[in-house]
């Protein structure tokens, strides 16, 4: 049988709790994570309270089509991209993306797309370790790589 549960989501709360962090990072760029429709709390609502945020992560390429509909803010896809399509649809929505494997390297080199960066010119690859805890996962740290030396 179902528990009645409720989720009431406090648009002011998120946006406090984004000032807190940013109080205590001045100097560093947030990206929120808005994936999963805000994790079902509402894409449109939730970006409208974190309008303070540098930047904004989604799931997948579809996420980032949806999420372009209603922002321009900077867009990271978390999943990167799969196929030519994907690619060129991030690269029409200047979608920063995170490069999983050395096919994805491959496609980028073949069609020769440059991407938007958090990191200045030349357009760097950001690359996002992921470290299993046996609990979870979760990304670690960031290293930036030059598109021109990994091609």
């Amino acid at each position: 049988m179902p528990r009645p549960t409720t989720a009431i989501i406090d648009l002011s709360s998120i946006e406090h709790n984004f000032n807190v962090i940013k109080k205590h990072c001045p100097k560093s760029q947030i990206y929120s994570v808005v994936k999963s429709n805000a994790y079902g709390h509402g894409v449109e609502k939730v970006v409208g309270a974190l309008k303070k945020s540098d930047g904004f992560c989604v799931a997948t390429i579809e996420e980032a089509d949806e999420f372009r509909e209603f922002s321009k803010k900077p867009l990271l896809c978390l999943q990167g991209f799969y196929d030519k399509q994907d690619l060129k649809l991030a690269h029409s929505h200047k979608l920063e993306l995170v490069i999983h494997n050395e096919e994805q390297i491959g496609l980028l080199e073949k069609l020769k797309l440059s991407f938007p960066s958090l990191f200045g010119e030349p357009k760097p690859i950001l690359v996002l370790q992921q470290i299993r805890t046996g609990l979870s996962h979760f990304f670690a740290f960031s290293i930036a790589f030059e598109i021109c030396s990994l091609l």
